[in-house]
This record gives structure tokens, C-alpha cells and sequence, in this order.
């Protein structure tokens, strides 16, 4: 084992401190099914959108870089 300063670092290490995946934001459609993105289709823009939540799919950060897409 490791003694002092050096033992306390290796003793509370956290791993995967930094893992993050990350989407994109035009590859957010991607994770709506087909028949929700159908019933959103025709919906108004100050109507009643589709909530998608990233985490249950696994992303923890979404990236602003891309296009937001109408709808695919």
C-alpha cells in the first residue's frame, strides 16, 4: 500500500470521473420513436412538444454544434 498524500490519492480515487457521452444536436431525432415523431409531426411551433430526456438513453450532455433538424 501506499502511505501519506500518496496513499490518501490512490485510497479515495474515483474512477471514470470525466465520463460524459455526449449527442449531438442534430442526431436528437434519433432517439424519438417513429410513431411519436409522427404525432408531433403537424403540431404547431407554439404547440406541445416531444420531452426527451438523455439520460434514460444514456447521453448526460447534448452538444450545440449542428442543426437542429425540422423533423426527419
Amino acid at each position: 500500500g501506499y502511505f501519506g498524500k500518496l496513499g490518501m490519492r490512490n485510497y479515495h480515487l474515483r474512477k471514470n470521473t470525466k465520463w460524459c457521452p455526449s449527442l449531438n444536436l442534430d442526431k436528437l431525432w434519433t432517439l424519438v420513436s417513429e410513431q411519436t415523431r409522427l404525432k408531433y409531426k403537424d403540431a404547431k411551433p407554439e404547440g406541445k412538444v416531444p420531452v426527451i430526456d438523455l439520460v434514460k438513453a444514456g447521453y448526460y450532455k447534448l452538444l450545440g454544434k449542428g442543426r437542429l433538424p425540422k423533423q426527419p
